[in-house]
């Protein structure tokens, strides 16, 4: 049987529909962080997202850069703020689109902002900033192979 939202506190309805978002791109600039009025943790960023696609001759043009505005809050907040992220950092990011509607109070007019209620987030580590190089391997202490005894397992 289901739960029902009288007898069960923490029952939480499914929304009725949900916008997700899932992206990779660059940030814009280091991440925000601030604790609200009642405490909660809240850091805000922007993220580029580029885009390309292949023309009538078959090359590669780009698309204008995106830009989503981004919110995480709690502890996926304090930890993006722990990641110390630079500007133009490769990330990828999950989430949930959401929108705020408000009055500006000095014209009346009605404003509204879109933005992605992060999810997930994390270095995007298949994209290489050209003006870093890949770091050399770590060097390896050479050892001499020993041939197996007859009577030892592979343990794999």
């Amino acid at each position: 049987t289901r739960a029902s939202p009288t007898k069960n506190p923490t029952f939480r309805k499914a929304p009725i529909m949900s916008l997700t978002a899932s992206f990779a791109g660059f940030l814009a600039a280091a991440p925000e962080t601030r604790i609200t009025e009642t405490g909660r943790t809240l850091t805000r960023f922007r993220v580029g997202v580029n885009d390309q696609f292949r023309d009538a001759t078959g090359e590669f043009k780009d698309r204008p850069t995106v830009w989503v505005n981004c919110q995480a809050w709690g502890t996926l907040a304090e930890a993006i703020r722990d990641a110390h992220f630079p500007t133009g950092t490769a990330v990828v990011c999950t989430g949930e689109w959401r929108q705020n509607d408000w009055t500006d109070k000095a014209t009346g007019e009605a404003r509204s902002t879109r933005f992605v209620e992060v999810e997930h987030l994390g270095a995007d580590l298949a994209v290489r900033r050209k003006s870093q190089p890949a770091a050399p391997a770590a060097a390896q202490p050479v050892t001499p192979e020993t041939p197996a005894a007859e009577d030892e397992v592979n343990p794999l």
